[in-house]
């Protein structure tokens, strides 16, 4: 049985190597190789193995909240890394309901809604990668 042919292993300056060597990589980011002129296989940290993935809103278009009663609403996202959320306004929020961006790729509408109606909004997740996420949204009351 006739061995691979073994060629050095030379960093070109941050440029790419002149020859493909075999690495394995685990899932956690953990790898490891060997190079024939450099000594024993040597372990290395891989960076961003998971990747980026662009936002999408995940919960539904629209919620009813009934007058007077206290009453919440959750914006779900999905995204690598998770997403900013925020929210443009065609007209005012309705009295009484405020929205927060909990950090987590999800935001809450909360609050004691005072004044009938139905209130246009635009919901949009960002998180570097493009596109952003962008969802017409309405609060009807």
């Amino acid at each position: 049985m006739r061995r691979p042919r073994r060629r050095p292993f030379h960093d070109r300056n941050g440029r790419a190597p002149l020859y493909r060597h075999a690495l394995a990589i685990n899932l956690a980011g953990l790898g490891q190789g060997e190079c024939c002129d450099c000594g024993p296989a040597r372990s290395f940290v891989a960076g961003n193995l998971v990747g980026t993935l662009a936002p999408a809103i995940t919960s539904a278009a629209a919620v009813g909240f009934p007058l007077g009663v206290p009453s919440t609403f959750l914006v779900t996202t999905t995204a690598a890394p998770t997403p900013a959320i925020a929210v443009a306004l065609a007209v005012a929020l309705p009295p009484g309901v405020a929205f927060v961006d909990n950090g987590d790729g999800t935001g809450s509408f909360s609050g004691v809604p005072t004044a009938a109606g139905a209130y246009a909004l635009t919901i949009t997740a960002s998180n570097g990668t493009t596109p952003d996420a962008v969802q017409a949204f309405t609060i009807s009351l």
